[in-house]
């Protein structure tokens, strides 16, 4: 049936029942047609070729919904695509994922650092302090940078921010000190980098380089230079008796008497600074045939065991009468436990080391006894992999033997002890070969 399509001819189908679905053409638009099921239902179509190819019938949409004149516009464009070869619902669907990317993409470029610097960290297993760094060096120095989108961050960008933070940071202290935190800050903002460069939004990568990446190309240093600080045999000769309470010179209060025999640990055994303060009892055997502590959460994440030495136990075994009196009778699941603060253990106080830099006559952290205990141990002939185990560095990826070795069993524990009992020997004599008595 072909008739010129009007809206009086719509209004006299529309939900009329019917014998048979019919097809009414369009005599005014060739190609233009209205189909009309038997309930009356009735929908807008296209019907024609293409050009060098197959018949093609399109639904345009229903009536009402769709009014006379946007259907005839819809089929004029249905059918000039046909006439160039172009099938329209292909068409169609180009343009649909086209308006997707489009819209993806837009997502992607509004990304913010700070939404992609908390992913970040939730697919990181990284430990609490170590977030906590990472936080503060993001806010201090590219908290004007969290709610920019990270393709807006340019190479440019980092290049003036890394020169910025290196004059500022260096202002109160040494240009090195500048240089360091500026470095630092990269290191982390860099991972982010890396992170957003390996993510995607429906395959579309936020960025596809790390701008970091320009202070490699352009060989801008950021190379620091490693400290050296570690106390000399005399000095520890000194510092020893003063930490042990031997000498009677002083006479420290309970919170100075844990930080005293907490560093005196780090001297013999060269743990890190919160390895030892943060030591739990539960993690003390001193009563198995070999003594030994064990430290599990540590910075390369494999629980070091450390074999006690004479001077080493009788430090822990002081430490058990001490706690008592430190926590005023109240059990400490801390070796060495503080009086103050809810931490429960002990902290690094400044004013106590500046002390006793002063009674030895050098000024020290606690990190460079950790120097010390590895200077000693080379100077005794100790081999870097004897060292590394003691140090518990991480291992390379090569070292895949080590990672079979059981590092608590009796006799691995007795060669470490047989190590830390010679550098021990050598800590306890001073430079002119002169010993300091018994610990």
């Amino acid at each position: 049936m072909k008739t010129k399509i009007t809206q009086k001819l719509l209004n006299e189908y529309h939900e009329v029942q019917q014998p048979e679905t019919i097809f009414i053409r369009d005599a005014t638009l060739q190609g233009f047609a209205i189909r009309v099921t038997k309930n009356g239902t009735i929908a807008f179509i296209t019907e024609g070729r293409i050009k060098d190819g197959k018949n093609k019938r399109i639904t345009i949409g229903k009536y009402p919904l769709f009014s006379i004149q946007d259907a005839k516009a819809k089929a004029t464009q249905h059918l000039q695509l046909m006439r160039q070869g172009i099938d329209p619902e292909e068409h169609l669907t180009l343009l649909a994922k086209e308006r997707h990317e489009k819209a993806v993409l837009e997502k992607a470029l509004d990304e913010s650092l700070g939404n992609i610097l908390e992913s970040f960290f939730k697919t990181r297993p990284l430990k609490p302090k170590t977030l906590k760094d990472y936080r503060n060096t993001i806010n201090l120095y590219f908290k004007d940078w969290l709610t920019r989108p990270i393709r807006d961050i340019s190479r440019q960008d980092i290049e003036k921010r890394f020169f910025k933070i290196k004059e500022s940071a260096g202002r109160n202290g040494t240009q090195e000190n500048g240089k360091a935190s500026a470095a630092k800050a990269m290191r982390i903002l860099s991972s982010v980098m890396n992170y957003a460069k390996a993510e995607e939004i429906e395959g579309v990568r936020l960025i596809t380089e790390n701008p970091v990446e320009v202070l490699k190309d352009k060989r801008i240093d950021r190379t620091i230079k490693r400290r050296e600080n570690f106390l000399s045999g005399q000095l520890v000769t000194k510092l020893l008796p003063i930490l042990l309470n031997q000498n009677g010179e002083r006479s420290p209060n309970l919170s100075r008497l844990s930080f005293y025999h907490s560093i005196a640990l780090i001297i013999f055994t060269g743990l890190r600074r919160e390895e030892a303060f943060t030591l739990k009892w539960q993690d003390v055997f001193l009563e198995e045939e070999v003594p030994y502590f064990r430290i599990i959460d540590t910075k390369n994440d494999e629980t070091h065991y450390v074999p006690l030495t004479v001077s080493t136990k009788h430090i822990l075994t002081k430490m058990r009468e001490l706690g008592a009196l430190i926590t005023k009778g109240q059990a400490s699941d801390y070796v060495f436990p503080a009086c103050k603060g809810n931490a429960g253990h002990i902290s690094e106080p400044r004013k106590t080391l500046d002390e006793l830099s002063e009674l030895i006559g050098k000024p020290f952290t606690v990190h460079d006894l950790r120097r010390t205990f590895a200077t000693k141990a080379q100077e005794i002939g100790l081999d870097i992999i004897a060292l590394k185990r003691l140090l518990n560095h991480k291992r390379s990826s090569r070292d895949v033997t080590e990672g079979y070795i059981i590092n608590h069993s009796k006799e691995k524990l007795i060669t470490v002890r047989n190590y830390l009992e010679k550098i021990e020997e050598s800590i306890l004599r001073d430079e002119n070969g002169t010993g300091t008595g018994e610990v």
